[in-house]
């Protein structure tokens, strides 16, 4: 057994393992590399419960067999529904711990339904590698690797591994344990419509580009740069987006909605148009600050970024206690406080992700306490109201709580914070965008 302390600044309920020899390993949060180990194959896609053997892809007759032979009775089934790829049913057993779908129009080498769907519900059965439900994420990544893909909304997160047409999926709660695994089987095509970020040829613009809707009706969102992947998403004329790649006949754009999310995805080219800046709104250069080491633009950029990382590693050159470790909403952080300047590095997210390709920790805020350091137009600490309204106009929020009024441009913040004589003590540069997944 291994004993000692440790500065409760550095734990969390999830994120530390304590193995032998006191080594501390950070899965949750670690610089994840591109999966290059621990190749799914088809035993991975199927699952042996006390009685079945069940596979994504199996003709409903073999499933149909298996049923009587070990239930003696026939499967009584279900209408869930119709959608794109044909009808859905689900399959009753008696066993609570499976549920099993079948659909009609998965599959180009029969004519009869096959299983297209099977959810693990609790923890009386593991996958092929031995992951049940209520196991640590962690776990899931030891066993599994680094995933293909990701999903996010408020209160979970996805995780997907794909196999030819089949997913092998394990969703997460707050926690980072494990609640649902579902194994599931696509239309011909569609594994092609799994978001992914590294199958998208095009670079990451340097500067995300304003554009506007201009096509009367729906403009569509699109799940990846392809025709067949369209969604149930879609933004009007007038709506303004930001490009940050382009891809064939697609554009990867953001918009934030009416819940401050961000709705993101593939969108046409020729739907859309530069936009012109308002007067006096926020631009992407507001939230590049300049000192007398000239401008940078770090907002939003991931650690992999070689220059991100040698300007944070000088940063923390100043700093001789640990990084103050906590929690906002949905993102994990840490601030490193070098007494003139707080730089905040955010946990892996998934907008981010897509945005510059990189499945990394990123840069999610700065503040600037002295007059150093510069906004684009001009602002530092030591200057007053007066000077952040003629430069940035009267159009902002309050945050009463802490006397800092804060100017938006999609998911950014600009923020001034005020002490005596309404001037100038901090300036506060953030971007926590959350995913409007669905």
């Amino acid at each position: 057994m291994i004993d000692g302390w440790l500065e409760l600044s550095q734990l969390t309920k999830t994120n530390l393992r304590i193995s032998l020899l006191a080594e501390e390993v950070d899965y949750v949060n670690r610089n994840p590399e591109r999966k290059t180990d621990n190749s799914l194959s088809d035993d991975d896609y199927q699952l042996t419960t006390d009685n079945l053997t069940l596979r994504a892809g199996e003709p409903v007759s073999k499933l149909r067999s298996d049923i009587l032979k070990y239930y003696s009775q026939e499967p009584e089934t279900v209408l869930i529904g119709y959608g794109k790829n044909g009808r859905t049913l689900g399959v009753e057993i008696p066993d609570p711990a499976v549920s099993i779908y079948i659909s009609d129009g998965l599959n180009n080498n029969l004519d009869e339904e096959v299983i297209s769907q099977i959810d693990i519900l609790s923890d009386k059965y593991k996958t092929h590698r031995g992951i049940k439900i209520g196991d640590p994420v962690f776990l899931m990544f030891e066993r599994y690797g680094l995933h293909d893909s990701f999903g996010a909304d408020d209160n979970s997160e996805s995780f997907i591994y794909q196999h030819s047409n089949m997913s092998l999926i394990f969703e997460t709660d707050k926690e980072k344990k494990i609640t649902r695994i579902t194994y599931l089987l696509t239309s011909p095509g569609a594994e092609n419509c799994v978001v992914n970020p590294a199958t998208w040829s095009a670079a990451s613009l340097t500067q995300p580009a304003l554009k506007e809707v201009i096509f009367g009706g729906r403009a569509w969102f699109y799940s990846q740069p392809d025709e067949q992947c369209k969604t149930d998403r879609f933004i009007i004329r007038g709506d303004r987006v930001l490009q940050y790649r382009r891809q064939g006949d697609f554009a990867y754009v953001n918009y934030i909605n009416s819940k401050k999310k961000v709705a993101e995805g593939w969108i046409k080219l020729s739907l859309l148009e530069k936009a012109d800046e308002q007067n006096n709104t926020l631009n992407y250069e507001d939230f590049i600050w300049s000192s007398d080491n000239g401008e940078a633009d770090f907002l939003g950029k991931p650690l992999s970024d070689n220059i991100v990382s040698r300007w944070l590693d000088q940063q923390k050159e100043n700093i001789s206690v640990p990084p103050l470790h906590d929690f906002f909403r949905e993102f994990e952080l840490w601030h490193f406080d070098t007494g003139d300047t707080i730089v905040t590095v955010a946990g892996t997210n998934v907008i981010i992700e897509k945005r510059t390709g990189e499945p990394d920790k990123y840069i999610s805020g700065i503040t600037f306490k002295n007059n150093r350091y510069k906004t684009r137009r001009g602002i530092a600490a030591g200057d007053t109201y007066q000077d952040m309204v003629k430069a940035y106009g009267n159009v902002y929020q309050i945050s009463p709580d802490d006397n800092c009024y804060y100017y938006s441009w999609f998911d950014r913040q600009l923020g001034f914070c005020f002490g005596e004589n309404r001037v100038i003590t901090e300036i506060m540069y953030k971007n926590y965008p959350e995913s409007d997944r669905r």
